[in-house]
């Protein structure tokens, strides 16, 4: 910091004016400004030292403010010394904070392990390979979904529902339907949740004022018929069921929906009891388990830092991009997925607001944080349409 600054300059040119002025303001008044007359002067020493007393005078108002406002910048300059070091401190405290949740973070993701029938036999999958074969289970629920869709898609939601998902939609200035916000939202869930019994009757309560009964009730078993992949036989007479067109399916699903079993309408259906495979193992066994910690964590990471009002805009968005560098690709697109979810719209579409600023937390779009997605989008479901203001890296191209 300057001591002899232009501020200085500021105040010492019109001080040493109102002095000088003080001082020969005797004179003003007899008209001989700025001039001494010998003649009404004593001794030769009297007339020096009358001529010297001012200039003394002045020398020391002069010294005095200087000695003022050296000690004035002194002053300020420990202040701002004491700012900087309150900032170090502070800085150095969130750094600790953010840190240990971004270890924290990596334990959940090194925990990760999943075991499940693959081409070679039971595969083993551990941390970020998991996330990898979890959005491939998602890509499988959701093209299912969409196929049962075509077939009992016509006035499936409930008005409440549609009007609610329709004030997300219009909020957010999105270019997309309400349909396709639903069919997301109940392949994610059910791949969270699963679609054994016991998820079942949450489920239920969980969509059955949003969606038609008749509706959600033939979905929970058109996606319980799918076994695990180890029950070769079964599996294989699935894959033939969802082969068929949707004229030959709605016939055969209506029978075991309601009858729970196969008639005349297809042989080799009937022959295999395609219908027993409600009793299997299902095939989406849910995440909640793996994914449950995972996201509360991660939400409650980036709101950490997204609520700190004591770090510069710059500052934040740093330590949000170094949190955003340890996700997979696989992870921010089910992280994406996630926030389409009913589960997940506080990310970002339905968030909340900062007590104390009134700023609504949109943790994606603050901090980027599905930039690295891989493609434009996942199966139909293209990222740009419901993040309009995310800057995605495959737009650098």
């Amino acid at each position: 910091m300057k001591t002899f600054d232009k501020k200085f300059w500021i105040i010492f040119i019109p001080f040493v004016i109102f002095i000088l002025m003080i001082i020969y303001f005797p004179y003003w008044v007899r008209d001989k400004l700025l001039f001494y007359d010998f003649n009404d002067m004593g001794q030769i020493g009297d007339t020096f030292g009358g001529l010297m007393g001012p200039f003394i005078g002045i020398a020391g108002g002069i010294l005095t403010f200087l000695a003022f406002w050296v000690q004035f910048k002194a002053n300020e300059q420990q202040k701002e010394d004491l700012k900087i070091q309150r900032k170090r401190e502070y800085l150095l405290s969130f750094e600790t904070k953010f840190f240990e949740l971004l270890r924290l973070h990596r334990e959940n993701v090194s925990d990760q392990n999943y075991t499940k029938f693959g081409k070679t036999g039971m595969e083993s999958s551990q941390g970020r390979k998991v996330f990898r074969v979890i959005h491939k289970e998602f890509e499988e629920c959701y093209t299912e979904i969409k196929r049962f869709h075509k077939i009992y898609g016509q006035n499936f939601i409930r008005n409440q529902h549609s009007n609610k998902l329709k004030s997300i939609i219009e909020k957010n200035k999105l270019n997309v339907s309400v349909e396709d916000f639903v069919i997301i939202d109940l392949a994610y869930t059910f791949l969270f949740f699963g679609v054994a019994k016991d998820s079942e009757a949450y489920l239920t309560i969980k969509f059955k004022q949003k969606f038609n009964d008749d509706y959600f009730g033939k979905l929970v078993t058109f996606l319980q018929l799918k076994p695990k992949k180890e029950s070769i036989k079964k599996y294989n007479c699935w894959k033939y069921f969802m082969n068929l067109n949707v004229q030959e399916m709605k016939p055969i699903f209506e029978d075991i929906h309601t009858n729970r079993r196969v008639s005349g309408y297809n042989v080799r259906l009937n022959h295999m009891n395609f219908f027993k495979n409600l009793n299997e193992e299902k095939y989406y066994g849910g995440h909640q388990h793996r994914l449950g910690h995972y996201y509360r964590h991660l939400f409650q990471s980036y709101k950490f830092l997204f609520n700190e009002n004591n770090l510069e805009i710059e500052e934040k968005y740093f330590f949000g991009k170094t949190l955003r560098a340890q996700l997979s690709n696989y992870e921010q697109s089910l992280l994406f997925l996630n926030s389409l979810s009913s589960l997940g719209l506080k990310w970002d579409l339905k968030p909340e607001v900062n007590l104390k600023t009134k700023k609504e937390i949109r943790l994606i779009t603050e901090y980027n944080l599905i930039k690295n997605v891989p493609g434009i989008q996942v199966l139909d479901i293209t990222y740009k349409k419901y993040y309009p203001n995310v800057e995605f890296e495959f737009e650098d191209n």
